[in-house]
């Protein structure tokens, strides 16, 4: 069984079994009704950085619409974006639903390659390009780490089921959140930051809590839960003041 956005494949040793398991399957739908299954989910905001040389198709997108780049910024990082399923490749999230104001159709002629951590919109999703890849997505935008790693635990950063906000960051502060990471099944992540210790001690003195890493004998690293939307946009902003 292949699972996808709304359909799924169904792959059969043989002609005989497709036939007995299509019978058995028709006689089955009859009586079906969808479960209602609720898993914990993440909700994670994103820094992405609009600006011309990250946002390869922006212009392009501006000009279909007939809206202004701040428009278009505005739409898309208002909405709070379900992901539906990870695909198209490892660590591949499909967020929706994208603003009706937003709905671009594919590029005509695909790109063959696309810039790794690009966030792109075609038709009713958004997404983000884990690693460097052909597509034909419209590239808007990209964010300042990698959303999979085969060298950590947790190797997709997103799951079905997590929601995903994005937050506008100018260059200056994109460039300085290229922090290194490694997320986890847990509900916390690291961050390199440099002196553990300091960003520590920073942070308490703001009332955000976070854990020094030193004793694990990891001084350039802090342990930071996840916490509400609230929460993560005050680590997030305390952070960048830090680091500025």
């Amino acid at each position: 069984i292949i699972p996808s956005y709304n359909k799924i494949v169904l792959h059969f040793k043989n002609t005989e079994d497709k036939q007995q398991s299509i019978q058995t399957l028709e006689i089955m739908m009859k009586d079906f009704s969808p479960l209602d299954i609720k898993r914990p989910y993440k909700r994670w905001n994103i820094p992405a950085c609009y600006d011309p040389q990250y946002a390869l198709d922006l212009e392009r997108v501006q000009k279909f619409h007939d809206l202004s780049i701040q428009e278009i910024i505005n739409l898309h990082t208002k909405k709070i974006y379900y992901n539906y399923y990870i695909g198209f490749m490892p660590g591949f999230p499909y967020l929706g639903e994208i603003s009706s104001k937003l709905i671009t159709p594919r590029l005509s002629s695909p790109r063959v390659r696309i810039p790794a951590r690009s966030v792109g919109i075609a038709k009713e999703h958004t997404c983000i390009y884990p690693k460097v890849s052909p597509g034909g997505w419209n590239i808007i935008a990209q964010v300042p780490f990698d959303i999979f790693s085969l060298d950590h635990s947790r190797t997709s950063l997103f799951l079905p089921g997590d929601e995903v906000k994005f937050s506008r960051v100018t260059q200056s502060e994109f460039e300085k959140m290229g922090i290194e990471y490694v997320p986890s099944y847990a509900n916390f992540v690291l961050l390199k930051v440099g002196d553990g210790d300091e960003v520590f001690q920073k942070m308490l003195s703001e009332g955000v809590i976070v854990r020094a890493m030193r004793g694990y004998k990891l001084p350039e690293w802090i342990r930071v839960s996840i916490g509400t939307m609230e929460e993560n946009l005050k680590f997030l902003e305390l952070l960048r003041l830090i680091n500025s």
